[in-house]
């Protein structure tokens, strides 16, 4: 009797020591989904406002670029940076017309206290997501704003991918890919890759967006 047993306790632990070396440490991934707010809501047009140093040069950039150009004492120089300057409501809205920004007809510009302007997407952009403008002061930083009182479409889809593997991953070496499928009726008009560590990776567009990072992603990492 006391043999069996040792054979049966040497067998099992063969078998163990063989499934350990067949099964190699690899990521494996959790997803979850959500959104922003809970439940979507109704699309709506995008209102933004800027506040404008009546003391100083404010350059209006969309995307990065400048796109309007408000001189103040400063007028002179919009000129040197390929903008008209700009001093009223519709002077902006003609700047923002143009190509490289929201297009003729997609963009309304009121003017409800001297240097404050709202800004807001009709036409072929209403209703959707619309990159948010910026701004660039000087001499004195900071003394302009931009601030968006409506954020345009119906908010934001959310899905969370969490390395729970034994393993990390290299995705300049494996790439990962995460295929999402909207519902009937949604459009994605851009769309955020968030690696911790790594900043935002961005795609905006009416097509489906392409996010590429290709950095570490441990294992418990997001």
């Amino acid at each position: 009797m006391p043999r069996k047993v040792t054979f049966i306790a040497i067998a099992v632990s063969f078998v163990l020591c063989q499934a350990t070396v067949a099964s190699a440490a690899e990521p494996w991934w959790h997803l979850t989904g959500g959104s922003r707010p809970m439940n979507l809501w109704a699309p709506q047009n995008e209102v933004q406002e800027i506040s404008v140093s009546l003391t100083n040069l404010t350059m209006v950039e969309f995307g990065g670029t400048p796109v309007a150009c408000f001189g103040g004492p400063y007028g002179f120089y919009c000129p040197v940076f390929g903008l008209p300057n700009d001093e009223t409501a519709a002077d902006l809205q003609n700047s923002l017309e143009a190509a490289g920004a929201y297009g003729v007809g997609n963009v309304e510009v009121t003017e409800d206290d001297p240097g404050r302007f709202l800004v807001k997407t009709i036409g072929d952009l209403s209703k959707r997501y619309v990159p948010a403008l910026s701004v660039v002061s000087f001499p004195s930083s900071g003394e302009s704003k931009t601030h968006v009182l409506t954020e345009g479409g119906s908010g934001r889809l959310i899905v969370t991918a969490t390395n729970v593997g034994d393993s990390p991953i290299d995705g300049s070496e494996t790439p990962v890919s995460l295929v999402d499928e909207l519902p009937t009726g949604l459009a994605a008009y851009r769309v955020d890759g968030i690696v911790p560590g790594h900043g935002v990776n961005a795609a905006a567009g009416e097509d489906r967006g392409q996010i590429q990072h290709g950095g570490h992603v441990g294992d418990g990492d997001e």
